[in-house]
């Protein structure tokens, strides 16, 4: 989770702008006959397209809400960006094992992220989004997620270095359960299937697996460190995976994926403890 500076406010206000205009223009196409853009003034265009096109007030109205939430993001991040730096810094405890509690931390802070997201999709986007409100999200969507992170890194109280700490062990943990299943047990290919883009959304965000300039992807296989995982961790992940998500990791979302936790805790018994 960043903390660093909205780049693209001006972009998204810009955007937004921009979205509101051609709203007009597309909609005019649609006027009912004997009305034109030239016997109407301004305040007039807006008062008829609701009635020649029905589709318009929801775009319409779905757009303002967006420029209203973008215009007030900069403020809202120089705020939370305050409350971060008060945070008391994360001590790196010199080793991998994680707790229950480190596990708790990361469901919250995921949850409370993902419920914003969602409130703000059904209140100001929408359940059947317009073209241009999607155009409108544009300019704004990053910068957005980034104040919703931090609002909810300050909400419970973590650092950007304890989130992380704690999204890799979790991570490097599911990856090798996930990598034991592949490799050891009879699938059907829709099983493997689901593992192996599972796998790759596990080493995406472990960044084993980096995104490049030219939109490709390099495999770092010496990031992984799998026998260093340790069987602390694993019983942990077991215990608690069908209640862990991430963005491209879910082990329910798609079909449960069963672990066999006798032969995954048997295959780590050189693991550290």
């Amino acid at each position: 989770m960043e903390t660093k500076g909205l780049r693209y406010t001006g972009y998204t206000l810009a955007v937004s702008w921009l979205a509101g205009i051609l709203i007009a223009g597309f909609y005019l196409l649609a006027l009912p006959s004997g009305i034109t853009e030239e016997n109407l003034d301004e305040e007039e265009i807006y008062k008829k397209i609701p009635t020649a096109n029905p589709d318009f007030e929801q775009d319409q109205q779905s757009t303002i809400r967006i420029q209203k939430i973008a215009r007030g993001l900069e403020e809202q991040y120089k705020r939370l960006q305050e409350d971060y730096g008060k945070i008391p810094e994360f001590k790196h405890p010199g080793h991998n094992r994680i707790t229950q509690d480190d596990i708790e931390k990361f469901i919250t802070i995921y949850t409370t992220f993902k419920t914003e997201i969602r409130e703000f999709k059904e209140k100001a986007v929408g359940r059947y989004p317009k073209i241009f409100t999607m155009f409108a999200l544009v300019g704004m969507i990053e910068p957005y997620y980034k104040v919703v992170r931090l609002r909810a890194q300050v909400t419970h109280q973590m650092t950007d270095e304890e989130f992380d700490w704690i999204k890799m062990n979790i991570m490097m943990t599911a990856i090798f359960c996930v990598q034991y299943k592949l490799d050891n047990e009879e699938l059907t290919e829709k099983e493997s299937e689901q593992l192996t883009e599972l796998r790759r959304g596990l080493y995406i965000t472990t960044r084993v697996l980096e995104h490049q300039d030219d939109m490709s992807y390099e495999l770092h296989e010496e990031r992984l460190y799998l026998d260093d995982v340790p069987r602390s961790n694993i019983r942990l992940f077991l215990d608690n995976y069908k209640r862990i998500n991430y963005h491209r990791v879910h082990f329910v979302k798609f079909g449960l994926i069963i672990f066999d936790r006798e032969a995954i805790l048997a295959a780590a018994a050189n693991n550290p403890p």
